[in-house]
């Protein structure tokens, strides 16, 4: 097995003083991080609301809207169908009086 020795003109104050800044730069870049997940969790619990109160807005506004489409779809069939009645009396009776202006 291998040992690593560390260089010999490094004194052991030295190393001390490389290690505790390593560590106080850890400790900060813990910090850090901990911070950051906050923010995240923060604008994770955000979008949920937001997604929530979307849902139930704009969900109401969709579900009239389709009620709306679905009564102008009904009433274009329904004027459709007329003007296919009305164009099936003309030849029989002379043209629907009420289309015809009389």
């Amino acid at each position: 097995m291998m040992t690593v020795r560390a260089p010999s003109i490094i004194s052991g104050s030295s190393m001390d003083r490389d290690l505790a800044e390593k560590l106080e730069q850890l400790a900060i870049l813990q910090a850090e991080l901990t911070d950051r997940e906050l923010f995240q969790e923060s604008l994770r619990a955000e979008l949920a609301a937001f997604e929530g109160r979307y849902l139930r807005e704009v969900g109401v506004l969709y579900a009239e809207l389709d009620e709306w489409n679905a009564k102008i779809a009904e009433l274009t069939a329904e004027a459709v169908g007329t003007e296919q009645v009305y164009a099936a009396l003309r030849p029989v009776h002379g043209g629907c009086p009420a289309r015809s202006g009389a």
